[in-house]
């Protein structure tokens, strides 16, 4: 009887302590999750900051032909599936919650990343959080934006045709693997790419 309640207190203790290492996994995984959340939080902001600026910059007065006689015609930048949408979501599996300023759509390695519409390129180099990011000023204070692409084969100053190949698509930055993460943008403020888009997108 002796050694069999010996026996249970050996089992229990390891019972035990393998909750105890699982706990301690879990909660690893939490704030790693949440650190993730955090960082893309901070990103949004200095993307956002950044494009303000961008905005003031001569650039932003350039006259091109109607973006918004566009709404619901416009073609998806890249081929791929849409993989999350604009609008409030939860990131990760403890249930964070972000504000998703445009739609991420899954794609190939090397896929040909387009120009939704003409315009010229107004950021083209590496930002945090965003990877390789390409802003596209389409005048009339609208932007579209391409982020975690590969290669850029445009330059800041540079001028886009519609369908315009200007990058290949990648994973530069990003912590969902490979996508693009697509956004439009008036007076610097996001607006849901999805009414832009054609029906069926």
């Amino acid at each position: 009887l002796d050694a069999e309640l010996k026996d249970q207190i050996r089992i229990n203790k390891k019972e035990t302590l393998k909750r105890e290492m699982i706990l301690k996994e879990i909660r690893k995984k939490k704030k790693l999750s949440l650190a993730a959340v955090d960082s893309l939080k901070q990103a949004a902001i200095e993307l956002d900051s950044r494009i303000q600026s961008l905005r003031k910059g001569k650039s932003a007065q350039i006259n091109l032909s109607s973006f918004s006689s566009y709404k619901g015609r416009l073609s998806l930048p890249v081929k791929g599936r849409i993989i999350s949408r604009y609008g409030p979501s939860t990131t990760g599996d403890y249930k964070s919650f972000t504000f998703q300023k445009g739609i991420d759509i899954k794609v190939e390695r090397g896929e040909p990343v387009k120009s939704v519409f003409k315009g010229v390129i107004m950021f083209a180099q590496w930002l945090k959080g965003y990877g390789n990011l390409m802003i596209v000023n389409h005048g009339d204070n609208y932007h579209t934006l391409y982020a975690h692409v590969e290669e850029i084969f445009k330059q800041e100053g540079e001028h886009v045709d519609t369908g315009e190949v200007i990058a290949t698509a990648g994973d530069t930055g990003s912590i969902k693997g490979l996508c693009l993460h697509f956004e439009v943008r008036h007076h610097g403020k996001p607006v849901n790419p999805m009414n832009w888009l054609k029906k069926g997108a």
